[in-house]
């Protein structure tokens, strides 16, 4: 197996590095298979910060209801997508995995640098939270 082709999506399906922090968007990968059968294929997508750390991981067997099965000579694509409000302003890897059962690895890329704009006030750390806040007493005066 082998992975032909990683796309950066933005939220309209448009392929581009450069993202609003506020939009999703999405990563989309082509495989193409040269073994005869693949019985199961894992497919891994993280991010890191551009010194290397770890950000998030997303593994395709996370949420699709069907494991993907190949055959040789087949092409497959897939997405794998973030929510906006998630990342803070800064620059990203995007990584991928192909492996199988048992933490076989078919392929890996260490395909994209992605830029996330933040176009409000710049805040710290690499995840953009915007965590619920409640006023739980108020004194007049």
């Amino acid at each position: 197996m082998q992975i032909r082709q990683v796309r950066v999506l933005n939220g309209s399906g448009v392929p581009t590095t450069d993202l609003d922090i506020a939009h999703p968007f999405r990563i989309q990968i082509k495989i193409e298979v040269h073994e005869e059968h693949v019985p199961v294929c894992l497919i891994g997508c993280w991010l890191e910060t551009l010194d290397g750390t770890t950000v998030c991981e997303s593994l395709s067997s996370d949420s699709l209801e069907d494991e993907i099965s190949l055959a040789v000579g087949n092409e497959c694509v897939v997405e794998v997508e973030f929510p906006g409000d998630l990342f803070n302003a800064g620059e990203y890897t995007v990584n991928i995995s192909l492996g199988g059962l048992r933490n076989l690895e078919w392929d890996r890329v260490a395909a994209t640098v992605i830029r996330h704009h933040d176009f409000g006030s710049k805040r710290k750390g690499i995840l953009l939270l915007r965590l619920p806040w409640r006023v739980q007493s108020q004194t007049m005066r």
